[in-house]
């Protein structure tokens, strides 16, 4: 069974939705947005649909496994939600990891981590180790 997710990319001018379906707990969306940025542009320079692309590129290595989606809401079954920009004024990655639920047909999301993506992987080893 996988831990299905959506990856959010927002910059100014829009957003980008990236459904993953398989090991999307944290500790698994660390390491794919990690991977990400070896597809991306360097920072400071974040635009949404490169930084998506960057993702699918690094990630997607069968076929179903990632995919895009026209909204966070499109899979009834996710279990995560990640939002992923940059932030200007940290001048790094921003992360807003958010725990995923449906009442009825809509999504509901409960904020797990918000802050720089360093800040993140920390906030993930931290949770594993209490686990």
């Amino acid at each position: 069974m996988g831990t299905r997710a959506v990856y959010t990319f927002k910059d100014a001018d829009s957003s980008f939705h990236v459904f993953k379906h398989w090991d999307n707990d944290p500790c698994g969306a660390v390491d794919f947005i990690h991977r990400a940025t070896k597809y991306a542009w360097p920072l400071p320079r974040f635009e949404a649909d490169e930084f998506a692309s960057a993702f699918i590129a690094a990630n997607k290595d069968t076929s179903g496994g990632v995919r895009l989606v026209k909204s966070q809401s499109q899979y009834a079954d996710l279990e995560y939600v990640y939002e992923v920009s940059f932030s200007g004024t940290h001048k790094a990655l921003w992360i807003a990891a958010y725990e995923a639920d449906y009442v009825g047909d809509r999504l509901k999301k409960r904020l797990l981590f918000r802050g720089v993506f360093g800040a993140f992987r920390e906030w993930v080893e931290r949770r594993e180790l209490a686990a």
